[in-house]
């Protein structure tokens, strides 16, 4: 006859990074991501997954934050995808761009990734370094 119908929860959770800035730009070969990630609404099923790049986060259910160590990067622009799923299974996404630069070299060098053509020989990982006034 008459009954309660459940109520589902249909509303992804709220989702931002923090760190690092997008747009922005390091040498380094992995960084740190952290945010927020929060499920409301009525009812909402609280955060249960952040993801960046498919890599799982620490999340802090008390402080609404989380946070992923180690997240590696290619030389060049880079994307990086969080992803935020709720106790329901909705999920909601955004993306950070950073660029990761050559290491730093002396004005004037050309920077080859080893293994890459190049006028001196280089360590067999790395970088090798030729000046600007080599052939090449």
């Amino acid at each position: 006859i008459g009954g309660l119908m459940p109520i589902t929860d249909t509303t992804p959770p709220t989702l931002s990074v923090t760190a690092p800035a997008n747009n922005s730009t390091t040498s380094a070969a992995q960084t740190n991501v952290s945010g927020t990630a929060s499920d409301t609404g009525t009812p909402a099923t609280g955060v249960a997954h952040v993801y960046v790049n498919g890599l799982e986060a620490s999340l802090n259910e008390a402080t609404s934050s989380w946070t992923i160590t180690g997240v590696p990067l290619d030389l060049g622009a880079n994307q990086l995808l969080a992803r935020a799923v709720d106790g329901a299974g909705n999920e909601t996404t955004t993306t950070v761009n950073i660029t990761r630069a050559a290491p730093n070299h002396a004005r004037g060098e050309r920077i080859f990734p080893t293994g890459a053509a190049s006028t001196r020989p280089g360590p067999s990982t790395g970088w090798a370094r030729a000046s600007a006034t080599s052939a090449g």
